[in-house]
């Protein structure tokens, strides 16, 4: 059964190796319009025959001698020592490097940046390495400086420094790194999906990094006075053994908290962590600067005017117990002579009436008007006149006998509050009105 030509599918092209009995080859061919004829054109402009840069005793196009390459003497008002006179003293490496960077399609802010180089270098040396860059690269070169406007003085800094980098390299130097990427991935992929693949893909530096040098033992009294949701962020953050050596360095009441506290995180935005890496490590430096106090009986003392009086007998004894000295010093720094104004009325005036006159005199006299406005109001108008007087006529007085009388002031109120007189106010002193 023969078939018929016009039910056959058409080949057109090569037909070479197929089976005459499978395909019918139809001898036909689309028609061409008139309007696709081809159309003379006119030839290109000859390309303008110049050479590229030559090394000084290369090979000279004529006659292949080897000829240096005569520079033109460098510009009196161009020091040899500065950027400039380097440069053109470099006019060969100068021109080539110029040139990598104007014929640069990776990035068109170097092409910016060589035009500022220009315009910064001035005329004489602009000029000068010009004469080394072909046509190509003189026709973008000149783009390139017609586009800009002004040069600001930290914009022409820059470029210059990277220059001369590349000039001491002799060669154009193509740095890589997180920026460049991001670069590369925002015109490859556009912003906002080229951050979120530059995080997942680009590792940075570990965060708390002066956190990571300490031991254990160093970490967990450095952030044991933090907010448990505070040390659990931290702890999050550092190498797991550092991280479980450090919990295991803390009260057991805060591990619980801490442990729960990590246990429940979820997701914290970098800017949260970046704040708190930076709050930490700025103290972290000033400590070990010795510019802060982490420790000592100051610290303690501190801790204890704000806990109950049982709690503070018990650690005070025990201070006691193992150094009578420190324990002292402990009670020097706990209740200040200042302190004496967070006193309630009733117990300011069983202490005035422990002391002379003469002697609160004294003790006031370096003090500061707070405490001086409380010790009058307990005292009344009349005494406190008299007392005034007495401070005038004191004179000038060495200020450790001064300091003598207001610790042993101190040691007083202890005394009362001993005895059961009066009573310190522990906490935060409220406001009197």
């Amino acid at each position: 059964m023969s078939a018929n030509v016009n039910d056959q599918p058409r080949i057109l092209g090569n037909t070479s190796g197929l089976p005459a009995t499978d395909v019918v080859v139809a001898d036909w061919s689309p028609p061409l319009p008139q309007a696709l004829d081809p159309v003379p054109l006119p030839p290109p402009p000859p390309r303008p025959l110049l050479a590229s840069p030559r090394r000084a005793g290369s090979a000279s196009a004529a006659g292949g001698a080897s000829s240096p390459t005569v520079s033109s003497p460098r510009p009196s008002h161009v020091p040899s020592d500065s950027l400039r006179g380097r440069v053109w003293a470099q006019a060969e490496d100068a021109g080539r490097i110029l040139q990598d960077m104007v014929l640069s399609v990776c990035d068109p802010s170097v092409k910016v940046d060589a035009g500022t180089l220009l315009v910064s270098l001035g005329e004489d040396v602009a000029s000068e390495v010009m004469k080394k860059l072909n046509y190509w690269a003189v026709v973008e070169a000149t783009t390139a400086v017609a586009s800009i406007r002004e040069v600001d003085a930290e914009d022409e800094q820059r470029v210059l420094a990277a220059f001369d980098e590349h000039l001491q390299a002799r060669q154009w130097v193509r740095h890589g790194g997180r920026e460049y990427a991001r670069r590369l991935l925002e015109r490859a992929v556009g912003r906002s999906k080229a951050t979120s693949i530059l995080e997942a893909s680009v590792e940075e530096e570990p965060r708390f990094h002066l956190l990571r040098q300490l031991p254990p033992r160093d970490v967990a009294p450095f952030i044991t006075h933090e907010h448990p949701q505070t040390v659990a962020l931290i702890l999050s953050q550092l190498d797991p053994t550092q991280a479980a050596a450090t919990l295991d360095q803390l009260a057991e009441d805060l591990q619980k908290d801490v442990a729960y506290r990590i246990a429940t995180l979820e997701n914290v935005t970098p800017a949260v962590l970046k704040s708190m890496e930076e709050g930490v490590e700025a103290m972290l430096r000033d400590i070990l600067g010795g510019e802060q106090d982490v420790g000592g009986p100051k610290v303690l003392a501190d801790m204890l005017n704000l806990t109950r009086s049982t709690t503070e007998q018990v650690v005070l004894d025990a201070l006691d117990a193992g150094d009578a000295t420190l324990g002292e010093r402990v009670r020097n720094v706990m209740f200040t002579f200042e302190d004496i104004g967070n006193l309630a009325g009733k117990d300011l005036a069983v202490l005035v009436e422990a002391f002379p006159q003469d002697e609160w005199a004294m003790a006031l006299k370096a003090a500061e008007e707070p405490l001086k406005e409380r010790v009058r109001g307990v005292m009344g108008e009349e005494r406190w006149d008299e007392l005034r007087e007495r401070m005038e006529f004191l004179g000038p007085m060495r200020l450790r006998d001064v300091e003598a009388l207001q610790i042993r002031m101190v040691h007083r109120v202890r005394e009362l509050e001993t005895a059961g007189e009066l009573t310190i106010v522990r906490g935060m002193p409220d406001p009197y009105v």
